[in-house]
């Protein structure tokens, strides 16, 4: 079992039954509402809630939220009533918080209020799909380790949505967390497999250690998957490539599950 901490199942909206059929290999999943291209967020976020309350599951399930372009001084009280467990500022465009990951600009003066009303709120907040100059000024204004609920390594695939190593550094000395995706297009410019997705997280572990590194699959989120991980019971397939590689059972388990309980504790 894994803990997977981007699913974008309530935005994609596949069958009900869905995280039923998926309940054996999941301690805790964190699904986000993808908001960019809904007219209006605050209901389809009251609405996921309302299912995610109603699901009877040993898993976990965390309502979070992707794109909070929709906020205003007037709303921030409803929506946080919602109880989010993390957000993400933006996505891949700049909006009126933060600069997206394929845009240009900052963290607004708003974007600096809702982050401290956030974390006083103990609501996470997502590096995921900030752009680098944003990400460094969330470093500077964050009290907390920094999360990353789905990215990779740009050092194995440039992308600005991939983390460099001076983000890395950051991510080693606060004790952060960074869950990998499976995205093929952000993985490598040639064949992908759960090698590709092993070496990504291999990176990381020998530059930030063991303790930083869990899943977050988009899956969902995503068509464009390894050849061999296209569900969850293929994580096994990238867990025993680890295991070939010298990965302790006690280190797997770490990314599995235990590193993201760890960061919860922090």
């Amino acid at each position: 079992m894994i803990i997977d901490t981007h699913n974008d199942y309530l935005t994609k909206g596949v069958k009900p039954t869905y995280l039923d059929e998926r309940e054996e290999y999941l301690k805790l999943l964190c699904s986000p509402v993808w908001t960019s291209e809904i007219s209006d967020p605050m209901t389809k976020i009251k609405k996921a809630k309302e299912f995610l309350d109603s699901k009877k599951l040993t898993t976990e399930l965390k309502l979070c939220v992707e794109d909070c372009w929709f906020l205003k001084e007037d709303n921030l009280e409803e929506f946080l009533s919602f109880k989010p467990f993390y957000t993400g500022l933006t996505w891949n465009d700049t909006n009126c918080l933060a600069g997206g990951c394929f845009g240009k600009g900052s963290i607004s003066d708003f974007g600096e209020r809702v982050i401290k009303l956030f974390e006083k709120s103990g609501v996470i907040i997502d590096t995921a799909h900030l752009n680098r100059e944003s990400f460094f000024d969330l470093a500077k204004l964050t009290s907390r380790p920094l999360f990353n609920s789905h990215t990779a390594v740009d050092a194995l695939c440039n992308t600005t949505r991939n983390l460099t190593n001076e983000q890395l550094k950051i991510f080693k000395d606060t004790k952060g967390f960074i869950g990998v995706y499976f995205v093929t297009d952000f993985l490598s410019s040639g064949k992908v497999t759960s090698k590709t997705v092993a070496d990504h997280i291999d990176y990381i572990v020998n530059f930030c250690g063991i303790d930083c590194v869990g899943f977050g699959t988009d899956f969902n989120g995503t068509d464009e998957l390894p050849e061999d991980v296209k569900d969850y019971c293929d994580v096994e397939n990238i867990l025993m490539e680890l295991k070939g590689r010298g990965y302790s059972d006690e280190a797997l388990n770490k990314i599995r599950y235990n590193n993201f309980y760890e960061y919860l504790k922090k």
